[in-house]
């Protein structure tokens, strides 16, 4: 089995899971036994099934991958909801349930129950309208947050215009780097984790509030280069040294640096250093609120999940090793950095 099958496969579990699809929930945990090293007859125990049995789905998923899972199609009566019907009901799902006049953000299958019922007159169980949602390509997630005071105008001028003239530039006479900083709690943070049933599991943390500070860059591309720096704060002074760290680093080559709108990017003694420095490095400021057009977001979500989810460090120096293999990782490894942000390339 394949990393991308294997993907497919937990994906596919969590979704019979939050369909209460125990059937098809089965079938896949019975294979991702026996990816994981257990012998076809032990893997049939712990799920409770024949060993022929879990032979015979490991071959429908061999010939005909998830779909040779599935026990349909059975027959059955005609949907009572027309296709126009559900391409509404889709419709009114993806936009929210308040846009649909409840007073909650989270839809729920009996809410969605009732809704059918009010408007199209037709009756179903909540696993009938799980299995109607799954049918319509919904499966229940996690949002993503977006800052509400997001500008789209902002962000679609600075996709549009703004970034390929950088880019452009860097064409003719430099590079681009995107630029972040992050910290890193001695505490650790907590993230979801395969655990036992009834069991969990748990993390220790010191009782501190000791945090690292780290300063990043990344240049993406053919060649992506990962640059960083520990400072004891984020002001105006830590970030002209790492300013000078890069240009020392690009030696007369000039730097279009991609940051956000913190007040110390912008502080007189910023503006003061950048004086007589056009031709070495030049900054360039997102739309405010504009996370995702920043490549180190997800380098930090990436270097987050590895170092300090669900992680105890007993000193802070520990931590901060941690922190700095990870950084040679990145530098050492360009492709670990590619395939953090491949939609930056």
């Amino acid at each position: 089995m394949t990393k991308a099958q294997e993907l497919e496969l937990k994906e596919e579990f969590q979704i019979a899971r939050a369909l209460q699809d125990v059937d098809q929930y089965v079938r896949i945990q019975g294979l991702l036994l026996v990816h994981r090293g257990f012998r076809e007859t032990v893997a049939a125990d712990i799920i409770g099934v024949g060993r022929r049995t879990l032979q015979d789905w490991i071959h429908r998923y061999r010939n005909s991958g998830i779909a040779g899972l599935g026990k349909g199609p059975y027959p059955g009566g005609k949907s009572k909801l027309s296709d126009e019907q559900k391409s509404e009901l889709a419709g009114m799902i993806a936009a929210g349930p308040e846009k649909a006049g409840y007073h909650t953000g989270v839809w729920i299958a009996p809410m969605v129950v009732e809704l059918v019922k009010k408007r199209y007159g037709v009756s179903y169980s909540s696993s009938q309208i799980a299995r109607i949602l799954h049918d319509l390509r919904f499966s229940v997630q996690y949002p993503t947050k977006r800052p509400s005071k997001a500008d789209d105008k902002a962000e679609e001028e600075w996709r549009t215009e703004e970034l390929p003239a950088i880019k452009k530039a860097e064409r003719e006479q430099g590079v681009v780097l995107y630029q972040d900083e992050a910290s890193f709690q001695q505490s650790g943070s907590f993230h979801r984790s395969w655990a036992l049933v009834g069991v969990g599991f748990h993390v220790l943390t010191p009782p501190v509030r000791k945090s690292a500070k780290v300063m990043g860059a990344v240049r993406i591309g053919d060649s992506p280069k990962w640059h960083s720096r520990f400072v004891p704060w984020f002001n105006g002074d830590s970030f002209i040294a790492f300013l000078k760290q890069l240009v020392r680093y690009y030696d007369g080559t000039k730097v279009h640096l991609i940051t956000d709108n913190v007040s110390y990017h912008k502080k007189p003694e910023v503006r003061e250093w950048l004086k007589g420095k056009e031709h070495l490095i030049e900054l360039h400021f997102l739309p405010p609120y504009a996370p995702q057009l920043n490549a180190l977001e997800y380098l930090w979500k990436k270097t987050k999940k590895a170092i300090p989810h669900n992680r105890y460090f007993p000193k802070f120096q520990d931590l901060k090793q941690a922190l700095a293999c990870r950084s040679n990782r990145f530098q050492g490894n360009p492709a670990s950095v590619r395939t953090a942000i491949p939609h930056f390339a």
